[in-house]
C-alpha cells in the first residue's frame, strides 16, 4: 500500500467553555468541550473516506481543522507527509489550494451580495488560474478570469455559463446553489474536497443525482474525498472505507461493506437498526441506545457509549455519576420516588470519579437498604462494577470498580473500539 495523502495521528480539537481570563475565574475555571478526542485515520489517495455519527459527535469539528478554520489542541495531521497541525500563514494558504471544503448550506456559503461570476472569480483572482497541465497557478487577466469562470460552470453543468454568471443566489434552486459551491471547489483544482454534508440541504428528489455528480467529478479529476455524513444509507453508496464516531471518538472503521454486512461495535448495530426498511412485511424488534448523548464538557470515562449500550460490561467504565443519573431516571417514577424519598433529592448526591455519595443522619442502615434494593431494577453491568457500598462518617458512599483498559483493536479488517473485543 501507497503512503497515505492525509494522516490523522490522535487528533484532539477542546474548545474554551468560558472565554477570557475573568469569564474562566468567575465561570468555574478552564472547563472544555472534548469535540475531537484522540482520532486516528488515514486517507489513500483517490479513495472516498466516510465519517458517520450522529449530530454533535465532531465530524464537523474535523473538517473544520483541516482546512484550517479550526485549530487542534493536540495530536497531528499531514498531508503528502509533511506536519500541517499548526501551519503558518503561507503554508495555510497553499494547503487550502489542495484541500478545499463543500459546506452543508450551500445558501449560507455563498454571499447574497455577489453574483455567481463574482464568488467563483474572486477564487480564481487570488489563487490565480489553474493549468490543466501542470496544475500551477498564474496571475490572471480580466479576459482569463471570465473564462476561467465559464469554464468551471461548464464542469459543474451550469449551462449555458453567460446565464449563470450574473444570477445572484437567491436566483438558483438548492441544487444550483450547491453546484456553484462545487465549481468554486473545483476552481482551484484541489486534491482532497472535504464535504461537510453536502446533501443535507438538498430536497430528496436532487440527492441521488448530487451524488452521482460527485463521484463523476471525483473519476474526471482524480479527487480523494473525506464524506461526512449522518445518513449511513448514503455512507454505504458512495464510500469505499467509513468511520463510525460517537462523542469525539471512532468506535469502528473498516470497509464499508464490510461494516454494514456485519457490524462488530454496539453503536454501529444501532445505528443500522435505525435505518427504516420500507416493506410493511419485513418487520424487525429496534433494539435503539437509551437515554441522550452524553455532555462533551464531561464525557464518560472509560468506553463513551457504556452508559446508552445494551450489552455493556462491568470493565465499561461505569462511575459515580452513572448512579445519579439512574437514581434519576427511576425517580421520574412517582411511585418509586415516593418510597424512596429517603435517598433524595438528587441534589443531595456528590459524585466524583468513581465515588458517589450523600449525608446520611444517623447510623444511615436504612438508606443503605433502600439503596441496595433500588439497585435490583439497575442494569447488570452497573450493579457488577460496583465494588462497595459503605457508611462512612456520616456518609452513604457508592464505590465503582476501575475501569478497563480501552484501546482500538484490530478485528479482521477493520479496528474497533469495544472491551467486547
Amino acid at each position: 500500500m501507497t503512503d497515505p495523502l492525509l494522516e490523522f495521528e490522535d487528533l484532539q480539537v477542546h474548545f474554551p467553555v468560558y472565554k477570557g481570563f475573568v469569564q474562566r475565574l468567575l465561570g468555574g475555571g478552564d472547563v472544555r468541550v472534548h469535540a475531537v478526542d484522540g482520532v486516528s485515520f488515514a486517507l489513500q489517495e483517490g479513495e472516498v473516506f466516510g465519517l458517520v455519527g450522529e449530530s454533535g459527535c465532531g465530524k464537523s469539528t474535523i473538517a473544520r481543522t483541516l482546512v484550517g478554520i479550526a485549530r487542534a489542541t493536540g495530536g497531528h495531521f499531514r498531508f503528502r507527509g509533511q506536519d500541517v497541525t499548526d501551519p503558518d500563514r503561507k503554508t495555510l494558504f497553499h494547503l487550502r489550494e489542495q484541500i478545499q471544503m463543500i459546506h452543508q448550506d450551500p445558501h449560507a456559503a455563498l454571499s447574497p451580495a455577489m453574483t455567481v461570476g463574482q464568488a467563483i472569480s474572486d477564487v480564481i483572482r487570488v489563487h490565480g488560474v489553474r493549468s490543466e497541465s501542470e496544475g500551477a497557478a498564474q496571475a490572471p487577466s480580466e479576459e482569463q478570469v471570465r473564462e476561467a469562470v465559464y469554464r468551471v460552470l461548464e464542469e459543474v453543468d451550469l449551462r449555458p455559463p453567460s446565464f449563470f454568471y450574473t444570477k445572484f443566489p437567491d436566483e438558483l434552486s438548492g441544487g444550483q446553489k450547491q453546484r456553484v459551491v462545487l465549481g468554486r471547489v473545483l476552481a482551484l483544482r484541489p486534491s482532497v474536497v472535504v464535504a461537510d454534508e453536502p446533501l443535507a440541504m438538498l430536497d430528496m428528489s436532487v440527492r441521488a443525482r448530487m451524488l452521482e455528480f460527485l463521484l463523476e467529478l471525483k473519476a474526471r479529476f482524480g479527487l480523494t474525498y473525506l464524506f461526512i455524513t449522518h445518513d449511513l444509507a448514503t455512507a454505504k453508496f458512495v464510500c469505499d472505507r467509513i468511520a463510525i464516531m460517537y462523542l469525539g471518538r471512532i468506535v469502528e472503521m473498516g470497509p464499508a461493506k464490510e461494516i454494514y454486512a456485519d457490524p462488530k461495535h454496539p453503536y454501529t448495530r444501532a445505528l443500522l437498526a435505525a435505518i427504516p426498511i420500507p416493506d410493511p412485511t419485513k418487520r424487525r424488534t429496534q433494539e435503539l441506545p437509551r437515554g441522550e448523548v452524553p455532555d462533551a464538557v464531561h464525557p464518560p470515562a472509560g468506553c463513551r457509549f457504556h452508559p446508552r449500550c445494551p450489552v455493556a460490561l462491568p470493565t465499561c467504565g461505569w462511575e459515580g455519576r452513572d448512579l445519579l443519573d439512574f437514581l434519576e431516571e427511576r425517580w421520574l417514577d412517582p411511585e418509586a420516588e415516593k418510597r424512596e424519598a429517603a435517598l433524595g433529592p438528587i441534589e443531595a448526591w456528590d459524585a466524583e470519579d468513581l465515588e458517589a455519595g450523600r449525608p446520611v443522619e444517623g447510623s444511615g442502615d436504612a438508606e443503605k437498604r433502600l439503596l441496595d434494593s433500588s439497585l435490583a431494577s439497575a442494569p447488570a453491568s452497573l450493579r457488577e462494577a460496583i465494588d462497595r457500598i459503605s457508611l462512612e462518617e456520616g456518609e452513604l458512599r457508592v464505590t465503582f470498580r476501575a475501569p478497563a483498559m480501552l484501546e482500538p483493536k484490530k478485528v479482521g479488517d477493520r479496528i474497533v473500539e469495544c472491551l467486547l473485543y
